[in-house]
């Protein structure tokens, strides 16, 4: 399980749980439980049902390799006779951090992405989280952004440089990052490659394209706990906005 903090404040303290599965733990004000492991999680309130695709890095890197999609299997030994190479950083800076959180901030306005900044200084704070890259003759192309407990990694954020506009290119230094990541997470003896989601109702491409690396596809689920008193003020504030 990996815990964080993303909010505090002298009352309040916001607090995200990944993972969890029935430890005892010190809860915030607003408690965020995603990807809960819980085996009754579904019994909860408000419970978000979802599903993601997971890889097991337990397997070789032969049979790894061997359950790609046979087009993505092309287009990643295309990018390497290309020439595209990878860079995994798992521990940077919070000078680093905060050049992941510009670059994506303009990626996600652009996109209509909702997601959190405060997450990624959290993560910093507590080493937990793992940004790599890829490269296009020494021009960065696509960016990857993790978080892990030291079993599983998640997917939080892939995004693009906006200066490449070949989108062939793009395709191939993304698949390549993805597998380039999966052997070296093998490496540091993580066990589980999470996709970060799937849904395929409303994201079918994205979807398609997580699948294509023949992970498989499980439940999970997200749910939030919050403070009595929060929740009377909460909605207090929404009934004033109405």
């Amino acid at each position: 399980m990996l815990e964080i903090t993303t909010h505090q404040f002298l009352f309040f303290k916001r607090k995200e749980f990944w993972f969890y599965n029935s430890e005892e733990i010190n809860k915030g004000t607003y408690n965020a439980f995603c990807y809960s492991n819980e085996k009754d999680s579904y019994k909860r309130e408000n419970v978000l049902k979802a599903q993601t695709s997971l890889i097991n890095l337990e397997k070789s890197s032969e049979e790894l390799f061997n359950q790609i999609n046979r087009t993505f299997k092309y287009h990643i030994h295309k990018a390497e006779d290309i020439g595209i190479t990878t860079n995994v950083d798992y521990s940077p800076s919070l000078i680093k951090c905060n050049q992941i959180i510009n670059e994506f901030s303009v990626f996600a306005n652009k996109k209509g992405i909702e997601w959190s900044f405060q997450r990624i200084r959290s993560l910093q704070k507590l080493n937990k989280i793992i940004v790599s890259e890829a490269f296009l003759k020494e021009e960065k192309a696509v960016t990857h952004v993790y978080l892990h407990d030291g079993h599983r990694v998640v997917l939080l954020h892939s995004y693009h440089s906006h200066s490449l506009v070949d989108e062939k290119m793009k395709g191939y230094a993304n698949k390549y990052l993805h597998w380039k990541d999966i052997l070296d997470f093998k490496d540091l003896g993580l066990k589980q490659y999470d996709f970060g989601g799937i849904n395929i109702q409303q994201h079918l491409g994205i979807s398609n394209f997580k699948m294509s690396f023949g992970g498989d596809v499980i439940d999970c689920y997200s749910y939030i706990e919050v403070n009595p008193f929060i929740a009377i003020a909460i909605n207090f504030l929404k009934k004033l906005r109405k």
